[in-house]
């Protein structure tokens, strides 16, 4: 049996396709691990009613890292952690966005609601497939429990958001991270997503030792950095692949089934 019990496979950019869609190697890949023993965990800033197609693809079940480690299900889809934004804290977002006209997506546990709609609404349906939401305007959404705040804008005004928000919320814990090129999130404080994956771990009762994880972006960075063996995309985030383990082909030739593959052919070590 392989030492590796658990893999956490980031999405976009990842283990999905440039068009956002699963190889038949990925697939090869996922099933082998499955018919190894070992437990495979998508680990995504989506939400997971985006996430489960995916899963269902697969023949996953669970476990299911979401919202970039704010909320988090077992084994059977059942929820095994949970944090949320500090109400000041999403007010303060809240406020920025509206008075800066801001497209703003709030998750709160599996659900999303737009600010609006409109070409950044229009973007991140074909993104992620996302059917059911609600719009209702920022000052609105102040009245939900937010599991993370996310701004869809331009590359170069989301830089300027992240500048602006950083100095904003510089004292209030929030973890503040680039998830795409056009996305930023707000997350609760101490949240990201080796905090969703350990929360599974301890749920299966498994050591660091035992996880793999691989990842391209920002958002994997922390996941990439706890995980026992790690691994980046060749599409990644430079940031991403200095931290990795091993760096294999881009999401666009099977990097992500490369990395099971290795993980599923690590040898046992001494603890």
């Amino acid at each position: 049996m392989p030492q590796i019990r658990l893999i956490a496979l980031d999405l976009d950019g990842t283990l999905l396709t440039s068009d956002r869609e699963l190889s038949l190697r990925a697939r090869e890949a996922v099933q082998s691990a499955v018919d190894q023993g070992v437990i495979v965990c998508l680990a995504s800033g989506r939400a997971v009613s985006t996430i489960f197609p995916f899963a269902d693809q697969l023949g996953l079940a669970g476990p299911i890292v979401s919202c970039n480690g704010a909320y988090v299900l077992g084994l059977d889809r059942e929820e095994i952690h949970h944090s949320s934004l500090p109400e000041d804290l999403a007010r303060v977002v809240l406020e920025y966005a509206r008075t800066n006209n801001v497209h703003t997506n709030l998750y709160t546990r599996g659900e999303v609601y737009f600010s609006q709609d409109g070409e950044w609404a229009r973007i991140y349906r074909a993104r992620t497939g996302i059917t059911e939401q609600s719009v209702i305007d920022p000052a609105a959404m102040g009245a939900v429990v937010a599991t993370k705040i996310l701004f869809i804008d331009d590359r170069e005004a989301i830089l300027r958001h992240h500048e602006e928000m950083s100095k904003l919320l510089d004292s209030s814990g929030a973890e503040i991270v680039l998830s795409e090129a056009e996305y930023i999130e707000f997350l609760p404080p101490g949240i990201d997503k080796s905090v969703g994956l350990k929360a599974v771990a301890s749920a299966l009762s498994l050591q660091r030792h035992e996880v793999a994880a691989v990842g391209d972006y920002l958002n994997d960075l922390e996941m990439v950095r706890w995980a026992g063996f790690s691994g980046a995309v060749a599409n990644g985030a430079a940031e991403v692949r200095e931290q990795a383990d091993l760096v294999v082909a881009s999401n666009d030739n099977g990097g992500a089934a490369e990395f099971i593959w290795a993980a599923l052919s690590r040898e046992p070590e001494l603890y």
